[in-house]
């Protein structure tokens, strides 16, 4: 469900750099990625008395009933820039995960302020969460400096998105971009979230490095309560335009 509410802030960005069918690719950059999942689902039932049923009881007219899965997995995620045109990207994706091994490729495209199009293609939260540094960042003169803070806004017919960057730090490494983001779903349908991690980001060659990223989402009803956690971790295996890190 939660994926869904991502997956509409994606689809709702403007069409930018097309990708080349069979062209080589401008640059390769292959990460390895992991994830953890929580979910809980604990549901009560208040008054009443449901007869021949055997959780239940004229008190309170059922038991509570609670629902709990983790899933984890590992991978790897491929992303080739096949255009550039203005700072924005045509981007063919590939994912690869151990549970699922055989490879997605997905076409689209990151726009200039980092914002996604790719349809209504099923891309992992992974990769929803590390394409949008693969560009400038910071514009309008701004520079990478601790301490420089920025906004950015997205909104559909289906969510409301509202994320805020910080540099934290600066090293050989790269710069440390502190994010939160909220996301206010519209509608019954989905969760409320709130995102927040740490980034590394190497503004030299436009391209994040690793990763920290965990996602909280819940909704409460009149008798239930549904929570959801995503963490996610990524880094740099090899980028063709970086050979040498």
């Amino acid at each position: 469900m939660v994926f869904l509410l991502a997956a509409a802030a994606v689809a709702a960005s403007a069409a930018t750099a097309a990708p080349a069918d069979n062209a080589a690719p401008l640059r390769e950059v292959v990460y390895k990625v992991s994830y953890t999942h929580h979910q809980s689902l604990n549901i009560g039932t208040y008054g009443g008395y449901a007869s021949g049923a055997d959780n239940v009881g004229g008190a309170n007219g059922g038991a509570p009933v609670s629902q709990r899965a983790d899933v984890s997995d590992e991978g790897t995620i491929t992303v080739d820039v096949m255009a550039e045109a203005n700072n924005a990207l045509g981007i063919k994706l590939t994912e690869s995960w151990r549970q699922h091994p055989r490879a997605q490729i997905f076409q689209g495209e990151i726009a200039p302020d980092g914002s996604l199009n790719f349809g209504s293609q099923p891309i992992s939260e992974a990769s929803i969460e590390l394409l949008p540094f693969f560009g400038p960042l910071v514009t309008s003169g701004n520079t990478l400096d601790v301490g420089v803070k920025w906004t950015a806004n997205a909104d559909n017919p289906a969510v409301a998105v509202t994320s805020n960057y910080e540099v934290k730090s600066i090293d050989a490494d790269g710069v440390t971009i502190q994010e939160t983001k909220t996301i206010k779903v519209k509608g019954t349908v989905g969760m409320d979230s709130t995102i927040s991690g740490s980034v590394v980001y190497l503004a030299p060659k436009l391209v994040p490095i690793s990763g920290k990223i965990v996602r909280h989402s819940s909704k409460e009803g009149a008798s239930d309560s549904n929570t959801d956690e995503m963490i996610i971790d990524f880094s740099r295996t090899s980028d063709t335009l970086d050979p040498a890190h």
